[in-house]
């Protein structure tokens, strides 16, 4: 008989804990899934307002060159520069700037210029074209025969919006193998356009500046003109075709959206991908991790899971024992009170008081 009393505890813990052990994983896989979700929305939270900041920066930056671009356009030197800057449309071959043939005034905004090239060594050119057929740049560069800068799309640009600095779309500059834009405004003397002045920033220092960002460490970020056109990538120049399409993404999809984010197959590589679009610059940012970055973040998640249930379950199997034990112990006692009434004892009683099904079997015996 002693082993039936074994048994029942036994019994009411084989059929607690299994319920328990159940109930447990179920709130676990749920906390998991949550967890889970949380983990890629965070992903897609943070990089989003990562590339909002970095979209910001860029936005602060091209303020500042269109400052610049208004400066040296009011420049002296520019402003009364006259009739005094060579002309290449009327040289039938492609030509040389000579500074040793230069007047005093071109001269002098050619040293303005390097001046200003060397100390923002990220513009690429800065140039002067004048209404006359006039130009003049720096850094030097050859000059394509019978140069007419006013047929130019900078020269049409700026003269279609003359009280402001315009910013050209990006676009491929092939002998630098860089995406160029353009920042262009009209120079005026006493209210008349004398010309046009503009700065050239390569986009190949917006390349260093995000190779240096990581996102959950692995992550990089990329850039693409509203085209779908890359302008900035971490190996760009070993892409045969710089577009967003040689990436897997279809640019069509993304238009109209302000942010997002996708799944992506990079050489059977799995990535998440999330995008943010810049409408001041027509530029769209781009985020993208392994795959199996996220999902290692997950698993460390689910095995914290793991053995916190395991730690519940350890701390949890006394007190079910101990609960086990609890509800055995009257019927252990009524019981050995029932045996001693058997062997003869009439006087004997069972003391047991509590309030229900066995406290009434006790008050029947009794």
């Amino acid at each position: 008989m002693e082993s039936n009393k074994t048994g029942l505890k036994f019994k009411l813990i084989l059929f607690f804990l299994p319920i328990l052990i159940a109930l447990i994983i179920l709130f676990i896989l749920f906390l998991n899934s949550v967890a889970k979700q949380d983990i890629k929305d965070n992903f897609y939270k943070d990089s989003v307002i990562t590339l909002h900041h970095l979209s910001r920066s860029f936005e602060l930056y091209f303020k500042f060159i269109k400052k610049n671009c208004m400066y040296l356009a009011n420049h002296g030197l520019v402003v009364n520069s006259g009739k005094n800057i060579t002309s290449y449309f009327y040289k039938n071959k492609i030509s040389k700037f000579e500074p040793d043939k230069m007047s005093v005034s071109e001269k002098k905004i050619l040293a303005l210029f390097k001046r200003f090239g060397q100390t923002h060594r990220n513009h690429a050119y800065v140039y002067f074209a004048t209404a006359y057929k006039g130009y003049v740049q720096y850094p030097f560069s050859a000059i394509m025969k019978n140069y007419n800068p006013i047929q130019r799309p900078y020269y049409i640009t700026a003269m279609k919006n003359k009280n402001k600095v315009s910013i050209s779309e990006p676009y491929y500059f092939k002998v630098d193998d860089v995406y160029i834009i353009s920042f262009v405004t009209t120079v005026k003397k006493q209210n008349k356009v004398i010309g046009v002045l503009g700065i050239d920033l390569s986009l190949s220092f917006l390349t260093k500046r995000l190779k240096q960002i990581k996102i959950f460490k692995t992550g990089k970020v990329f850039v693409s003109d509203s085209k779908g056109n890359l302008i900035s990538y971490p190996d760009y120049r070993k892409l045969k075709s710089k577009t967003l399409k040689s990436l897997g993404i279809d640019n069509n999809i993304l238009k109209g959206r302000k942010s997002g984010y996708f799944k992506l197959k990079l050489k059977n590589t799995d990535y998440i991908c999330s995008h943010y679009f810049s409408d001041l610059l027509g530029f769209r940012f781009f985020t993208f991790i392994k795959n199996d970055t996220l999902l290692s973040k997950i698993h460390k998640v689910r095995n914290t899971m793991f053995f916190s249930t395991f730690g519940i379950i350890i701390i949890i199997l006394p007190f079910l024992i101990s609960l086990a034990f609890n509800i055995t112990k009257p019927l252990s006692y009524l019981k050995n009170t029932i045996n001693e009434f058997n062997n003869g004892n009439r006087n004997i009683r069972a003391e047991i008081n509590t309030h229900d099904e066995i406290g009434e079997l006790a008050y029947t015996f009794n």
